[in-house]
């Protein structure tokens, strides 16, 4: 995330972007990640950087299973706040937003934030 936020033209820069593409690719060998993570989904909207997480097989059943994801919600609020943040909005237009979109995720409206 320094990345982003030290570089948010970043997207538009081909050092930034390689760099980027680089270090996902490192954070997808990282045993146990998860690849829902949101970092991937910034690598492949913002970045253009599709990167496949390796599957790890279950111990007990050879198969891959589905986990649900938590997410504190003060957690997701501040990624979000430090995501406008890094695309130069103010901080109260940073605070402003990034409430409104987690009450929409509390009240199970997702089209509206993570």
């Amino acid at each position: 995330l320094g990345l982003i936020g030290k570089n948010p033209s970043g997207h538009k820069d081909g050092n930034v972007i390689n760099e980027f593409s680089s270090k996902l690719k490192a954070y997808a060998e990282t045993p146990g990640v998860d690849s829902s993570d949101v970092l991937f989904a910034i690598g492949s909207s913002v970045f253009g950087v599709d990167v496949t997480v390796p599957k790890a097989e279950s111990a007990q059943t050879g198969e891959d299973e589905e986990k649900p994801v938590i997410v504190d919600f003060d957690y997701m609020k501040q990624f979000m706040k430090d995501v406008f943040l890094s695309y130069g909005c103010t901080e109260d237009q940073a605070e402003i937003s990034s409430e409104v979109l987690i009450e929409a995720d509390k009240r199970g409206i997702d089209s509206h934030g993570l």
